[in-house]
């Protein structure tokens, strides 16, 4: 390839030279400023990690143009509220003329859970700033998929993957979801009907147009072996549907109804019938990212994108503008319920981990279970798949976090409700990024407590349209942050630009009385115009 790939790997052992199983390892590139951090992994339980990555990785300040990285590693044990770093260990002499074995990392002899090792030292350090780690084009695409699809096939007795199918890679998925959903419902989705489709894929399979649609801004935050991962899961998608035509046939007939119902403004659930089907292929997937691709790609975890976390400062001069009543009366409103989109996302999420643990239980002497079109994992979580999730949750899947804790939130799938292990779980995966578990604790949490607003500011940096909507009130009415007319505008613009039918309510407000903005009623118009057309698409 033209672009350099750099590749290390290493053990940790603890004191006496045994393997050090579930310790988390940062690498990270040591700038005079900023550092810039790489990858974060768990080690398994041979003590060992990998990583591969690009240039951008370890470039990711303006100016920056390093031609090697000053590799350190941050050892860290797991805590209560996340890792806990315990050990710094340079890596130097590193030329990179071929893929770099960084040998043993030793732990300290007796790490202590709960006391950093040295003041400052941070279990993730570089995680704070916004970060373009990876330039996603056709060329690392091909690199990537090509490196991945061997693997894939090797574990589920597929073949021929990659044949016959494109990638396209979209800047926000907006673009790539709305034609995957056109081609299901065999008519052009209009622009009215589509804020309604959530587009926060990183990456989907349309077996309809036989294409892999990448979403640029997610994966350019993270490292080149999570797009790998993302575009494995992906292929065993291709698997599924092009070696099950049956089961296809039934996916597409499921999901035209589905989005169907999207579009006309239902909010019916699924039926536990079509839970289960979905809980077989998508347990599938996962079965073989968790338990095979990501013990493979050890540092393909999830990185926090930060890139609009922090407050955006606008000029504002107090006294010059005035709160309409109607923006004022979102004050009373109080925080969304948690219990609707809790309840939604961990239903979802334990389809992934009910799915999983079926075939985890078939899973003997080191052999990959096969997949089984006809298999329905049942709704309940029972003793042998709370188990998974738990372990798999404390390994530092964010998935399993996120999951977990909105089940334990709600009481759902027979998981008993704890409020306080919800919130723990989900404070572990919003802290590592995971901006539905920030969405969670935000909706939980009172309105004026600026712990909820800097939930929010996770959630809306990672594109989630209810956290800018609920961002901008916050700056409007002062809840739990000072007033900012200016910046409430803009929260609120982005959400409605996302999709937020309520944020295009507000907009018009905004413009009508020129709070935040200078006043404009044209623009008032159009996007009062706007939400009603969404209201008529919805309800026709």
């Amino acid at each position: 390839m033209a672009r350099r790939i750099f590749s290390v790997s290493g053990a940790v052992v603890h004191h006496d030279g045994a393997p050090a199983a579930g310790i988390w390892v940062a690498l990270v590139d040591a700038d005079p400023e900023l550092d810039d951090l790489l990858g974060v992994g768990v080690t398994g339980a041979d003590g060992a990690f990998r990583l591969s990555f690009t240039s951008e990785a370890f470039n990711q300040e303006p100016g920056e143009d390093e031609a090697l990285p000053d590799l350190y590693a941050v050892l860290s044990v797991a805590g209560d509220k996340g890792p806990v770093p315990v050990a710094r260990r340079a890596l130097h002499g590193l030329s990179f003329e071929r893929a770099e074995h960084l040998g043993s990392l030793t732990l300290p002899a007796q790490p202590a859970a709960g006391k950093p090792a040295a003041r400052r030292l941070s279990a993730m350090p570089g995680s704070g700033k916004a970060a373009r780690r990876l330039r996603l084009d056709a060329e690392i695409v091909a690199h990537a998929s090509a490196e991945i699809a061997p693997l894939v096939e090797a574990v589920t007795g597929w073949s021929g993957l990659l044949q016959g199918i494109q990638f396209e890679i979209d800047e926000e998925m907006a673009d790539g979801v709305r034609r995957y959903a056109s081609a299901l419902l065999g008519r052009e989705i209009s622009a009215e009907e589509w804020p309604q489709v959530e587009t926060a894929y990183v990456a989907i399979w349309d077996p309809v147009g036989a294409r892999v649609f990448l979403n640029r801004k997610l994966l350019e935050a993270q490292n080149l072996d999570y797009l790998k991962v993302a575009i494995g899961h992906e292929l065993v998608h291709v698997g599924q549907t092009r070696n099950h035509p049956a089961m296809d046939a039934e996916f597409r007939r499921m999901a035209t109804g589905a989005l169907t119902l999207l579009l006309s403004g239902s909010n019916a659930r699924s039926s536990a019938e079509e839970w289960s089907f979905m809980a077989n292929i998508e347990g599938f997937a996962t079965y073989i990212e968790e338990h095979y691709l990501r013990r493979v790609y050890t540092h393909a975890s999830a990185l926090p994108d930060i890139a609009a976390m922090a407050t955006s400062r606008f000029e504002y001069r107090r006294g010059k503008r005035r709160v309409d009543r109607a923006v004022a009366d979102l004050a009373s409103e109080g925080s969304a319920s948690p219990a609707g989109p809790a309840r939604h996302w961990g239903t979802t999420a334990s389809q992934y981990t009910a799915g999983c643990a079926h075939y985890l239980s078939l899973h003997q002497d080191g052999r990959p279970a096969r997949f089984d079109p006809a298999a329905r994992p049942p709704p309940a979580m029972d003793a042998a798949r709370a188990r998974y999730l738990v372990r798999r949750a404390e390994d530092g899947c964010t998935t399993s976090q996120f999951g977990l804790g909105a089940l334990l939130l709600t009481g759902e799938a027979g998981v008993p409700a704890d409020r306080d292990a919800a919130t723990r779980w989900l404070t572990m995966a919003a802290e590592a990024g995971h901006p539905k578990a920030a969405l969670v604790l935000a909706s939980i949490l009172p309105v004026q407590d600026a712990e909820r607003v800097r939930w929010l500011r996770i959630a809306a940096a990672q594109g989630e349209a209810a956290a800018m909507s609920e961002l901008g009130k916050a700056h409007l009415l002062g809840s739990g942050i000072p007033v900012d007319m200016a910046a409430g505008f803009e929260w609120a613009k982005r959400a409605a630009e996302a999709g937020s039918l309520e944020s295009m309510d507000l907009l018009a407000k905004l413009f009508t009385e020129g709070l935040g903005v200078a006043q404009d009623i044209i623009s008032a118009r159009l996007w009062k115009r706007r939400a009603e057309r969404v209201r008529s698409a919805a309800a026709s």
